[in-house]
């Protein structure tokens, strides 16, 4: 594998943009470039993605929540539609995702975010190489120092563009994720994982007329939030009742206002592109345990919606020992009631 901190790669004559997204282009003309000319580039994500610089994420345990930029960079004559992969890099610094492009080709990019939330991406060290894994995972293998095939991206490759043609990362369309865990490797695979993703694409780049490419991002989210707002002492805990989401269990106790949110990561997340109604139904078993009452369950019926913070809200009495459930989106839309219904 070729390493490349400028990448000397191509473009031509401005073509199209595709309906993934539209070229972004500078309003200053700029002088005809001749081909074979190097230009640099550099991106800009917009859309639904808000990168909030100012002030770092933190997690609840008061670590800085990590967040990763991933792209893939795809090549192709002057009005053709094939592509070929040509560049690939993992960043956690977008300002050093920028890459030399020759002109006299085009140009596609296929980007996406990971936040860590909940979860955590999880790194594995094979032949004392460390890899990240899951979703950046790469279409070909290389073999480690004690001879283990390995197809992941390497962590000392951080925040730099990989020349290899026909490797790219191929797992930046699915939501699949290895991230850290209590099992005994310390990691495991979730389809659903509690990270926070964004995904876009962007076609038909031509740096002859412009040096910087704009990729617009789509949210490739959902959430749960459940409030209760007097919680009278007792405990109330959640689960995925079938296991689809697979978070495990939740719960809230004290007294006051209370409340917990989980965020999701789609597990087709290419499919943002070109749906806006991907969304995933479940229920949640709920199980209040009120001090000194009689444990009681039931049942809520969720569709959860790409790029909407579910809210449940939870009303519980200390009198008579019961649980009253109302779902609503929180989103400028109609509000829906779904009941929970006792087991």
């Amino acid at each position: 594998m070729k390493l490349i901190q400028s990448v000397f790669i191509a473009v031509g004559a401005l073509a199209a943009c595709s309906a993934l997204s539209s070229c972004s282009h500078s309003h200053d003309p700029r002088p005809v470039v001749p081909d074979g000319t190097l230009v640099d580039v550099n991106f800009t994500l917009a859309g639904e993605f808000v990168n909030i610089t100012e002030e770092p994420l933190a997690r609840a345990d008061g670590e800085t929540k990590k967040k990763y930029y991933a792209i893939n960079v795809l090549r192709s004559n002057i009005g053709e539609a094939d592509y070929s992969y040509i560049a690939y890099g993992v960043f956690d610094n977008l300002s050093d995702m920028h890459i030399a492009l020759e002109t006299g080709y085009e140009y596609k990019f296929e980007c996406t975010t990971v936040q860590d939330d909940v979860d955590i991406l999880a790194t594995v060290e094979t032949g004392s190489v460390e890899h990240y894994m899951l979703p950046f995972s790469l279409a070909k293998s290389e073999t480690a120092s004690d001879g283990t095939k390995v197809s992941y991206y390497r962590v000392s490759n951080l925040n730099t563009f990989c020349s290899e043609a026909g490797n790219y990362l191929n797992g930046l369309g699915t939501g699949k994720s290895t991230v850290e865990s209590s099992n005994a490797d310390g990691r495991e695979d979730l389809l659903y994982p509690r990270l926070v993703r964004y995904y876009g694409a962007l076609e038909g780049f031509n740096p002859t007329v412009a040096t910087e490419a704009t990729i617009n991002l789509k949210s490739a989210t959902f959430g749960v939030k459940v409030v209760v707002e007097d919680m009278p002492g007792g405990t109330l805990t959640w689960k995925d009742a079938y296991g689809t989401l697979d978070f495990g269990e939740v719960s809230l106790t004290g007294s006051g206002r209370q409340e917990a949110t989980t965020k999701f990561t789609l597990d087709k997340v290419k499919s943002v592109i070109t749906a806006n109604s991907d969304e995933v139904s479940t229920d949640i078993l709920f199980t209040w345990q009120p001090d000194g009452g009689m444990e009681k369950k039931y049942m809520a019926e969720v569709t959860l919606k790409r790029n909407i913070m579910t809210v449940i809200k939870v009303e519980l009495s200390s009198y008579d020992k019961n649980i009253t459930l109302g779902i609503v989106e929180e989103a400028p839309m109609t509000e829906e009631t779904v009941p929970a219904n006792p087991l």
